[in-house]
C-alpha cells in the first residue's frame, strides 16, 4: 500500500493483523508514481491495482484474476459510482467500464476485450507491466492509462474485460472537486490527441 505520511497507529489499524508492505512516498508524488512504486514493492506473478477511494465487491479479486487462467496478460474491471444519480455520472466517467451496467447484463453481452482501462481496477501479468509501466507525462491528469493502453494495443496485447470485477468509486468531496476533475479530464482529452492520432491514423 502506497501512502503519504500515514502514522504507525493508522497503518496498524488498516492492516488489521494482515501482512502489509507499506511504501511511503513524498507529498508531491503523483498518482502514477504511486502505481509504479507500488508495483516495485510486489512479488506476485499477477499484480492488481485498486485505489483507496474504491470499495470492491466481495468477489472483485476473484473475478479480476480469473481470465489469467485462460492466458490473459491484462484484465480490466468495471467501476461505477453509487446512488440514485450514478447512471448519469457513470455514462460520463466510466462508459463501458460502468459496473452498474455490467451487473445487469449477462457475461455474453459484455465485450470480451476493451481498448482502455482505469488504473483503479486493472491487473497485469508481472512481466507485461514491468516491460512498460505507467509513462511519465508532464501536465497530464489521468490520461496515462490510455497511453499505456495504446502501447499494449500496438504490441498486440489485448485487454480482457471482467465485467463482474466491480468497484464502487467514491464521489468527489464537493461540487468544486467535481468541477476540477471535469476540467482536468477535459485537458487530458487535448493532451491525448497526439497519441491517439499517431496510433489510429495509419
Amino acid at each position: 500500500i502506497t501512502h503519504v505520511g500515514l502514522d504507525r497507529r493508522t497503518r496498524d489499524t488498516l492492516a488489521d493483523g494482515k501482512r502489509v508492505t507499506w511504501v511511503e512516498l513524498p507529498k508531491d508524488a503523483d498518482y502514477y508514481t504511486h502505481k509504479n512504486r507500488g508495483f516495485d514493492a510486489t512479488t506476485g506473478d499477477i499484480v492488481a491495482f485498486i485505489d483507496g477511494d474504491c470499495e470492491p465487491d466481495p468477489t472483485w479479486l476473484d473475478e479480476l484474476i480469473a481470465p489469467f487462467a485462460d492466458g490473459a496478460l491484462v484484465v480490466a474491471g468495471a467501476t461505477s459510482y453509487g446512488g440514485a444519480v450514478a447512471p448519469i455520472a457513470n455514462a460520463i466517467d466510466f462508459p463501458y467500464f460502468d459496473g452498474e451496467t455490467a451487473q445487469r447484463c449477462s457475461i455474453s453481452d459484455a465485450p470480451p476485450t476493451v481498448r482502455n482501462f482505469f488504473a483503479n481496477n486493472v491487473a497485469f501479468e508481472r512481466t507485461t507491466f514491468a516491460a512498460r509501466r505507467y509513462p511519465t507525462i508532464d501536465r497530464m491528469f489521468h490520461g496515462q492509462c490510455q497511453v499505456l493502453a495504446l502501447q499494449l494495443l500496438q504490441a498486440g496485447i489485448p485487454v480482457a474485460f471482467a465485467p463482474r470485477a466491480r468497484l464502487t468509486h467514491a464521489w468527489p468531496d464537493d461540487l468544486r472537486a467535481w468541477l476540477e476533475v471535469r476540467l482536468l479530464r477535459g485537458a487530458d482529452t487535448v493532451s491525448l490527441l497526439p497519441y491517439l492520432t499517431k496510433h489510429y491514423t495509419p
